[in-house]
């Protein structure tokens, strides 16, 4: 139970106002960096193949993974020159999904 109605005094928003509610009542708390940084956007929904092959070298890993599983999807073996460019100077993690996608396409 979150808010308990059983006698404490209320606040503002209607929350129960006690010192260990946080604790024992179920509270999730979102936790966020106050300086995060802004991703820069990729562009999956293109269609192109060289944005996908593109988008392997991107920081978040969500959609390096989509961006790889949409080269496999689509048989994209029209990247295989962007993706051993990838495989020997690309990002450490772009580096690793270039090398998957070559193993897929017999390339590697």
């Amino acid at each position: 139970m979150h808010n308990d109605t059983r006698g404490p005094k209320h606040g503002a928003h209607n929350a129960a106002v006690r010192p260990d509610r946080d604790h024992h009542m179920g509270r999730i708390w979102r936790v966020q960096h106050k300086e995060a940084k802004q991703l820069p956007p990729a562009n999956l929904a293109s269609g192109n193949h060289k944005d996908w092959a593109a988008a392997l070298n991107h920081p978040n890993g969500a959609i390096r993974m989509n961006a790889q599983r949409l080269i496999e999807d689509n048989n994209a073996t029209d990247t295989v020159a962007e993706l051993q460019q990838i495989a020997q100077k690309g990002s450490g993690y772009g580096r690793i999904n270039a090398l998957w996608l070559l193993e897929h396409f017999g390339q590697a």
